[in-house]
């Protein structure tokens, strides 16, 4: 008999009957768990439930039943939000999407408690900018930031270049402008810097690495943000 016990939040419900739907929950310690959970008419799970699960199957390779106990709906932290609830579906769906099953990413899992904690003091789209840049980096895509691609400096750095995903300064990159990403604050963790901006680059790399197409939540998260005006 294989058990699996452990912590997760709901990133993905398909139905399977009235009673039952296939889900898939993204574990502390086991990373993304597939399998059949029973439903409750009275108390309906919401995508983006955190909870405690438990999963049971004959055999290891078998889709195996859930029951979860729900903690927390984040949903219910974001509601009214509609720019937060988006964040949630597109977080969703790319730990759904990216996620070997079964594979550990306790990485991730802290970046996604980190979001959590941002999403709940009212930084819901900050909190999620840094939780992609973190998923890129543990799944092997990192950005590098820390000196320039070109010279080594570590200081005046302005641009990230599209081919290799490296900090470039000021000096090496200004003949290159028009060809190079703006290095956004909040890469650095830092807020002040445009949100839409860093989405689009952020877009740009998770489709040149990881998935061919964006989840919809996220090209409407993008797409109602507005761009930062530049002072004159």
């Amino acid at each position: 008999m294989q058990k699996i016990v452990d912590e997760g939040l709901l990133i993905h419900k398909r139905p399977f009957s009235e009673s039952k739907a296939v889900v898939s929950i993204f574990t502390k310690e086991h990373g993304r768990v597939c399998g059949m959970l029973r439903l409750s008419k009275k108390e309906p799970l919401d995508i983006a439930t955190v909870g405690k699960v438990t999963w049971n199957a004959r055999l290891s390779d078998q889709l195996g039943m859930f029951t979860f106990e729900p903690l927390e709906s984040l949903f219910q932290q974001a509601y009214g939000a509609y720019q937060d609830l988006l964040c949630l579906q597109s977080l969703s769906a790319l730990l759904h999407s990216l996620l070997s099953e079964r594979h550990p990413y306790l990485e991730v899992y802290k970046a996604l408690e980190e979001f959590i904690v941002y999403l709940k003091n009212g930084l819901g789209v900050f909190g999620y900018i840094r939780f992609e840049q973190q998923l890129l980096s543990e799944l092997g895509f990192a950005l590098d930031l820390t000196e320039c691609a070109v010279t080594k400096a570590t200081d005046n750095l302005v641009y990230i270049s599209p081919k290799s995903g490296r900090a470039v300064s000021k000096s090496a990159g200004l003949a290159y402008h028009d060809k190079l990403f703006p290095l956004s604050p909040l890469f650095s963790g830092r807020e002040g810097g445009c949100e839409k901006e860093a989405l689009s680059i952020l877009g740009y790399f998770l489709k040149k690495h990881l998935i061919q197409d964006l989840p919809s939540p996220r090209i409407q998260l993008e797409n109602m943000l507005q761009p930062r005006e530049i002072a004159s």
